[in-house]
């Protein structure tokens, strides 16, 4: 009796111990559950073996032709058919670097076409989580934060930088560049 009475005991204090880890993984995955939501941000996990790309729902719903409730697990085709042509080099470039453990993180800036046919910006950054005994990467997990915001500001920047705003003619910064850089090309010295 005392015996099925220690087991028992046993039994419910790893049930419990088992609750309290349920709980606070639950709680952690709710916060970033919440986190993700909060933002235009997307979670990305790719997985080498089986060539299957998780992407969060949000981020599915902006920039794919998936509905978010279909099947979480989507094909890496379908994401890289959505990159920007100008990008794929640079992008493949990253993520082989990644891949063969010359980096253990990727942070890249590239152009998206959305499923409405908009081009935007975003940022990509990633980690390998998991690599085999070899070193190659086996898992990687991500975030890519839609940037376009940013791009269309740091671009207005640029523009106003150069360019009166009344008149919308390049300006003296814009002249003073242009000069230097022929003064350079043909070993003159101009300035304004």
């Amino acid at each position: 009796n005392d015996e099925i009475s220690d087991i028992a005991h046993s039994m419910n204090k790893m049930l419990s111990e088992l609750e309290i880890a349920y709980q606070k993984s639950k709680k952690s995955e709710d916060r970033i559950k919440a986190l993700l939501e909060a933002t235009d941000d997307g979670y990305l996990e790719y997985n080498l073996k089986t060539n299957e790309y998780y992407i969060s729902p949000k981020w599915r719903l902006i920039n794919t032709e998936n509905p978010p409730n279909s099947s979480e697990i989507t094909p890496l085709r379908e994401y890289i058919k959505r990159i920007h042509p100008n990008f794929l080099g640079k992008l493949e470039e990253a993520f082989n670097e990644l891949y063969s453990g010359k980096v253990d993180y990727l942070e890249i800036e590239y152009q998206l076409l959305n499923p409405s046919g908009e081009l935007i910006w975003v940022l990509h950054k990633g980690k390998v989580t998991e690599r085999d005994c070899t070193g190659l990467a086996v898992r990687i997990v991500g975030v890519v934060l839609n940037i376009t915001a940013r791009k269309k500001y740091e671009e207005k920047i640029v523009k106003l930088s150069y360019y009166d705003t009344v008149t919308g003619l390049n300006n003296r910064v814009y002249m003073e560049e242009k000069l230097h850089e022929i003064s350079t090309r043909q070993g003159l010295n101009y300035t304004i």
